[in-house]
Parts: C-alpha cells; sequence; structure tokens
C-alpha cells in the first residue's frame, strides 16, 4: 500500500511542471484554454494529496492526515470552479483564504513529521506554514506563487524518503538462522 506514497511523490513533480506551465501560459498566452492543464493539475492533486494521507497514517499524524483529506476535497473542488465556470472575484478571494487555512494545517502536520523524518521534515514543514500564511492573507498571494515550486519539490523530497523508510519497515523479513533482518 506504500506504492501510494511512490505515485505521489511522481504527482508531485509533475503537478510542479504543470504548475509551472500555467503559469507561463497565463502569461505569455493570457487568452488560453488551459483546461487540460487544469485537468491534469486536479487528477495530479488527487494523487498527491491521497499519498500525504497514506503517510498520515502511516506515521500517526492525525493532522496531516485531516489536513489531506480536506485537501482532497477541497483543492479538486476549487479547481473545477475556477477554470471551468465564469466566478466573481469574491470567490477566487475565497478559494485562497480556505486553500492558505488548509495549507497552513498541512504545514503543521508535516512540521510535526519533524522527528521522525528529519530536517527535510521542518524545513518542508516551515516552507508549508510560510506559504499558507501568505495565502491566506490574500494581499501577499505573490510571494505564495513564487513559494510553490520551491515547497513542491520539498514536498516531493519528503515523500521519497517517506516511501523509503515505510517501505522498508513493511518488507523486512526475519528469516530463522539470519542473525539480521533482510531488507527486500
Amino acid at each position: 500500500m506504500s506504492r501510494i506514497i511512490l505515485y505521489a511523490a511522481c504527482a508531485t513533480f509533475a503537478y510542479l511542471i504543470i504548475f509551472g506551465a500555467s503559469i507561463f501560459y497565463a502569461y505569455f498566452y493570457p487568452g488560453a484554454d488551459m483546461k487540460l492543464l487544469a485537468v491534469s493539475a486536479i487528477l495530479l492533486s488527487i494523487v498527491a494529496y491521497l499519498g500525504w494521507a497514506e503517510v498520515g497514517v502511516k506515521y500517526r499524524s492525525r493532522l496531516l492526515l485531516n489536513a489531506s483529506v480536506a485537501a482532497l476535497f477541497i483543492v479538486p473542488a476549487t479547481a473545477v470552479l475556477e477554470y471551468f465556470y465564469e466566478m466573481p472575484e469574491i470567490y477566487f478571494i475565497a478559494y485562497d483564504i480556505v486553500m492558505g487555512a488548509v495549507i497552513l494545517l498541512f504545514g503543521f502536520g508535516i512540521l510535526r513529521l519533524g522527528r521522525k523524518l528529519g530536517d527535510l521534515a521542518r524545513v518542508t514543514g516551515i516552507v508549508d506554514i510560510f506559504t499558507g500564511v501568505c495565502m491566506f492573507t490574500v494581499l501577499l498571494m505573490q510571494v505564495a506563487t513564487i513559494l510553490m515550486p520551491p515547497s513542491l519539490v520539498l514536498e516531493a523530497a519528503l515523500l521519497l524518503k517517506a516511501y523509503k523508510q515505510v517501505g522498508r519497515k513493511e518488507v523486512a523479513v526475519k528469516l530463522p538462522f539470519v542473525k539480521r533482518k533482510i531488507h527486500i
């Protein structure tokens, strides 16, 4: 079951590429139809948050699990509304506030993994908390946009580290007449 963590790491890297492509197209081609990018981002975010939920279960982090499940429903729903329906600007402000709160909780959940996953979890948690605060305040949304790529890279690296740890724990086998555990 820990393979979902590996898939989540890959989805996070792919989401980083989609994020960059969407900013590129929004800047250079303001009238471009970005529905394919939106659908790709929605599907990749679902896989990524499923992986984070699995990390929350494996490491017994209720806060990370709850934040991941909240993001699992909020991110696709708001992305569908954002990309496929014409909405007043006030909805985008509400979206930024809700996403900022979710990312803030998510960052605290990752920060709590610091004892089990080390300094990478602490740094990732701090960057996510700062990104969430910037997004939550809406006025610092540009700073949050700049912080998203490094945050995604750190999250993907942390997912890979968690996959290695969880994978080793799951397949460690104690064989008879062998003095140490063999990791397959």
